[in-house]
C-alpha cells in the first residue's frame, strides 16, 4: 500500500497556505528538495551540506506569479525536538540564511483560528504579503521613507485578510488587543489589580524565543504564562510576535481563575518562576507593570 503523501497536519497546512497565498498570486508546492531550489553546485558549501541540500526537502515552499522562491514552511512535528533532529533542522535553517531564503517553522498550534476568528499560520502569511505590498509603495513614494511597518497598525480596510471575521476592527492583526481591552476593564471592575501585564523575552542557546508574563489579581495572587516560538529566518519580529501570544494564554488562565477553574498562584510562586525563566534564558526585553517585582536587567540596559 503506497504511502500518503502528505500527513494530517501537512495536509491542513496545504489547504490554508493555498487559501491565504491564492490572493496575492502566489503559489504553494509541497515536497520541494533543497537542492532544486539553491544553487547549491559550485557554491563552495562543505560536502555534508551539499548531500544534505541533495537528500532534505522543505515541506512548503512558496513562490510568486513566476514560480520564483519567496518563502518556505516547514512543520515542526515533536520528533524536530529531539537530539538526533536538532542537526538536520540547524542545517536547514543555515542554507536558509545562506541562500537568503525566509524560512517560517510551525508547529500543529499555528493551524488553530484562536486568535481574532484568525489561525497563526494565515496570520503569518498575510503579515508577509501585507509587508510586502508596504515596502513596493514605500519604493514608489506612496508611503514616507522614515515610515516603519508594523502588522498592529495596519488597519482593516487596506488589507484582504482572509481570516478577519468582523472588515470593522480598526486593526484586525493586533492579536492582543482585545484581550487587553478586557483585562483594563476587569481591573476597572476591581477583579484583578494589574490593568496590563508584564513580560519577559528570553532565547535559549539554540536562538529560540521563550517568553514569561504575569499579572496580579491581588496584593497575594496572580496569574503567570510560558510559550515559545522557534527562532527563523522570516521577515517579522519574533519577540513582538512572542509578546502577542503570551497574552493569549495569560488572559486564557486569568478567565479560567476569575471564572472558578482554576487556582491563582500566590505572588511568591510568580517570583519563583520568574527567577527560574530568567536563570535559564538570557534575557531580551523587559516590559514590568509595577515596581513589585525585582528582575535582572537585560546587560545592555544594566
Amino acid at each position: 500500500m503506497s504511502k500518503k503523501t502528505l500527513n494530517f497536519y501537512e495536509a491542513a497546512t496545504n489547504v490554508r497556505l493555498k487559501k491565504v497565498c491564492q490572493q496575492y498570486g502566489a503559489s504553494v508546492y509541497p515536497k520541494v528538495r533543497l537542492a532544486d531550489i539553491f544553487p547549491v553546485e559550485g557554491s563552495g558549501i562543505p560536502h555534508d551540506q551539499m548531500r544534505f541540500a541533495l537528500q532534505a526537502h522543505f515541506d512548503f515552499l512558496v513562490t510568486d506569479q513566476h514560480r520564483s522562491p519567496l518563502f518556505a514552511v516547514e512543520f515542526n512535528d515533536p520528533h524536530h525536538f529531539s537530539e538526533d533532529q536538532a542537526g538536520p533542522d540547524a542545517v536547514k535553517d543555515k542554507l536558509c540564511g545562506m541562500f537568503n531564503l525566509p524560512m517560517l517553522w510551525i508547529n500543529s498550534r499555528y493551524l488553530v483560528p484562536r486568535y481574532r476568528g484568525m489561525d497563526l499560520l494565515s496570520w503569518f502569511i498575510e503579515v508577509w504579503f501585507l509587508q510586502d505590498a508596504f515596502a513596493r509603495r514605500q519604493a514608489e513614494g506612496r508611503i514616507p521613507a522614515d515610515a516603519v511597518f508594523s502588522p498592529f497598525l495596519t488597519l482593516a480596510e487596506d488589507t484582504g485578510a482572509a481570516g478577519v471575521q468582523n472588515k470593522r476592527e480598526r486593526h484586525p492583526f493586533w492579536l492582543s488587543a482585545p484581550l487587553l481591552a478586557n483585562m483594563r476593564s476587569l481591573a476597572e471592575a476591581g477583579r484583578c489589580l494589574d490593568d496590563v501585564p508584564s513580560h519577559i523575552i528570553g532565547v535559549d542557546d539554540r536562538r529560540r524565543y521563550h517568553a514569561i508574563s504575569w499579572l496580579r489579581i491581588s496584593e497575594v495572587r496572580g496569574v503567570v504564562a510560558t510559550t515559545a516560538v522557534h527562532s527563523e529566518h522570516f521577515r517579522i519580529s519574533l519577540r513582538d510576535v512572542l509578546e502577542e501570544l503570551v497574552i493569549y494564554d495569560l488572559h486564557e488562565e486569568l478567565v479560567r481563575v476569575l471564572r472558578g477553574r482554576a487556582s491563582a498562584q500566590g505572588l511568591d510562586g510568580v517570583r519563583a518562576r520568574v527567577d527560574a525563566f530568567q536563570s535559564v534564558y538570557e534575557t531580551e526585553s523587559i516590559i514590568i507593570s509595577g515596581d513589585y517585582m525585582r528582575v535582572r536587567l537585560p546587560a545592555k540596559d544594566r
